[in-house]
């Protein structure tokens, strides 16, 4: 397996704690970080964090459920591609899970899954 792409091995608990100390808006970082390594798995630039960032906003939180199942797919085959067990369910996972309002919980699980390289 290659070295982690710069920061992108993360400790949950402390990621989830700063997320609801500043009201979320570690949450966002945190999510930038995912984006990152997502894309460094699968050797492309496919996430971007200020189209994503905007088109959320845009669209009131609509295009965040669709980028969460893409983002899904995406890290199971990284992840697949560079050996680690991964979750093959994570896309439709992370789908319901931003539908119901749980997004820090998708951030962790998606740290999670990622960690496992690491």
């Amino acid at each position: 397996m290659r070295p982690p792409p710069g920061n992108a091995q993360g400790n949950i608990g402390l990621d989830v704690v700063f997320t609801l100390i500043t009201c979320g808006i570690y949450g966002l970082f945190w999510q930038n970080r995912l984006f990152k390594a997502c894309n460094a798995l699968n050797d492309d630039e496919k996430f971007s964090f200020l189209s994503w960032f905007l088109l959320s906003l845009i669209t009131c939180g609509i295009y965040n459920l669709v980028v969460q199942y893409q983002f899904g797919e995406a890290l199971h085959r990284g992840l697949c591609k560079e050996g680690a067990p991964g979750n093959e369910n994570l896309s439709l996972l992370g789908l319901l899970l931003s539908l119901f309002g749980l997004s820090i919980v998708v951030l962790a699980i998606e740290q999670h899954e990622i960690n496992k390289l690491y």
